[in-house]
């Protein structure tokens, strides 16, 4: 089976040492650098054990960062999704686990039509169940869409519904986690090693535990 072929099976495929060993080195050599030179702003972004933490966009600083989409060939993954060549949307720096709960990431990247967009995990180094790994609920693409429009009138009535609401937020993806659950469907953490790429269906329910150690990755949300 083909990478393609298991994305579109279980939502999720991990292409192996996608990244070539000697740019990942250049890359984590580079950032250390731009953290070198730059310690004001970086302080502002550390986290308690001064780790940087959900960087939006470090590629803008640390252009170097953008081989891992134009020398990466996980990305003919998301050509082939999404009939065209990828572009890069956006990209998040983490040197921790994100530590997100379960989610899909629909009700905040929402295209016309639907489901252009994929994530895109790029491991900087070995990821475990010690430094928060991706986990994921494999075939969680594939359960019925939600009823937005119900889900919409059960929590907010006919009133108006901030383009932001959290409790929008949180209707949604509970629906989601009871589908799951009514599915038998089970999250799993995703080991990874360094150059090892992530990649994600639009619908896949996703997210991060607990941290317990550093680690370093890029995700890039790709359309």
């Amino acid at each position: 089976m083909d990478a393609y072929d298991a994305l579109m099976r279980d939502g999720f495929v991990v292409v192996r040492q996608a990244i070539a060993p000697a740019l990942v080195e250049d890359i984590n050599e580079r950032i250390a650098r731009f953290k070198q030179r730059n310690p004001k702003s970086v302080s502002r972004n550390l986290d308690d054990h001064k780790r940087l933490y959900r960087i939006v966009n470090l590629h803008l600083v640390v252009d170097a960062m953008t081989r891992l989409l134009t020398d990466n060939p996980a990305i003919d993954v998301c050509d082939r999704f999404l009939g065209e060549p990828t572009t890069l949307y956006t990209s998040l720096y983490y040197e921790r686990g994100s530590e997100q709960s379960l989610h899909r990431d629909t009700p905040v990247f929402c295209t016309s039509p639907g489901e252009r967009y994929m994530g895109v995990w790029t491991a900087l180094d070995a990821v475990d169940d010690s430094n928060g790994p991706l986990r994921v609920v494999p075939r969680s693409h594939l359960l019925p869409p939600i009823d937005v429009q119900a889900l919409r009138r059960k929590v907010f009535g006919d009133g108006p519904v901030s383009a932001m609401s959290p409790e929008g937020w949180t209707a949604y993806q509970d629906a989601v986690a009871r589908q799951c659950e009514e599915a038998g469907l089970q999250p799993q953490a995703v080991h990874v090693q360094p150059g090892d790429v992530i990649v994600w269906h639009p619908q896949l329910f996703h997210g991060g535990p607990r941290t317990r150690r550093p680690a370093l990755a890029a995700a890039w949300s790709c359309t």
